[in-house]
Order: structure tokens, then sequence, then C-alpha cells
């Protein structure tokens, strides 16, 4: 009992970190044919979201941030056409920022592909008939939040082409040391009933 609680006064005594942010962007699709090959059809509807760490953000700049490209994101899904990429098949290829430092552009692609993480895989290579499926897609977050979007199905001519609207949303995340010091509560709490009954 009396480590738990030296440990918890531990704890207590280290300086407070704030929560870390992560950040989400959703986004929607839809097929336009003057962007679309025969193959795939206009007016079809798609989805997609990723979210990454605040702090990847990068500072005041308009220009690709070499760190984030291949980034694996902290979640992610794509759905279109029927095909459906998930977090380990996304990578975050680009992030920009403006002179506040606000997100104001990002992108994302498949991973793997072609091999080309920077551009998800490269429209060159989603415009042929591939044996994988391949997509990139991009976004402004700016008065006008537009979208677009590339994607390949395998084995099929061609490409998909489309355009939408993203957004973002930043969602809390607690730090470890908050989470340990509810722990060390539930711990002290636990063995300070149990001391009470004996």
């Amino acid at each position: 009992m009396r480590f738990v609680l030296a440990a918890a006064v531990a704890l207590l005594g280290l300086p407070a970190v704030a929560n870390a942010t992560a950040i989400r962007i959703d986004f929607n699709i839809t097929s336009v044919a003057y962007l679309s090959d025969p193959n795939y059809a206009a007016g079809v509807s798609g989805s997609g979201y990723f979210t990454f760490d605040d702090s990847l953000l990068p500072a005041a700049s308009s220009q690709l941030n070499d760190p984030v490209v291949g980034l694996a994101p902290i979640d992610a899904s794509f759905s279109w056409f029927g095909s459906v990429f998930d977090a380990s098949q996304i990578r975050i290829w680009y992030l920009a920022t403006d002179s506040t430092g606000k997100l104001t552009q990002w992108g994302i692609g498949a991973y793997g592909g072609c091999g080309n993480t920077q551009s998800g895989g490269g429209l060159n290579c989603i415009s042929s008939a591939n044996t994988f499926d391949d997509f990139y897609a991009s976004g402004f977050l700016t008065a006008n939040p537009l979208a677009s979007a590339y994607l390949g199905r395998a084995n099929t001519w061609g490409f998909a082409g489309g355009s939408g609207f993203s957004s973002l949303t930043a969602l809390s995340v607690p730090e470890p040391l908050t989470i340990g010091l509810v722990g060390f509560g539930l711990i002290a709490l636990g063995v300070s009933r149990r001391a009470r009954k004996s």
C-alpha cells in the first residue's frame, strides 16, 4: 500500500504534459465522367478518412514535408468502386500548412503499389491494368475544402477520377502520464479496500 501511494505521489510530482491531439481528415469522392476511363461509371460515391498526430504538422510551409512522406497514419480507411483500403495499406504523403501553422492541404495513397509512396502509387501506375488495387487522394482545408482522388482496380484497365469535399476534426488523446495516474488511483483504491476487510 505504501509503495502504491509513494509511486502515485511521485507521478503527481512530475510536470503535467498536455494531451496530444490526433487530427482526423474525412473526405468523400464522387466519380466524374471526364476524369474517369469508360470502365468506371460516373456518379459512384466513395469515402475515406485518416488520423495522424498533430506533432507531424510541418512549420509554416506550402511545400512537401519530407519526414511525412510514406508515414503510416494512426488509423485510416478508403473505399470506392468496391475497393477497400485500411491503415496497413495507406500512407501519408503530403501535409502543408499556412503561415499560422494551420493545416491547409493533405494527401494520402496506397502503400506499395508501384513503390512510389510520395504519389501514393503514381497516376501513371494507376492508369494501366495492374494486378493490385491502387489509389491516391488529396484535398484542401481552406474556405473551399475540395478533395480529389484517383483509383485503379486490379486487372481493370484505366482509372477512376473524382472530386468531393474534406473536413478536419481534432481528437484529444490522453498522454501516458494521465493514464498512469488513473491506473495507480484504481490500484490504490483496491488495496485500501482489501486492507479494510482484513
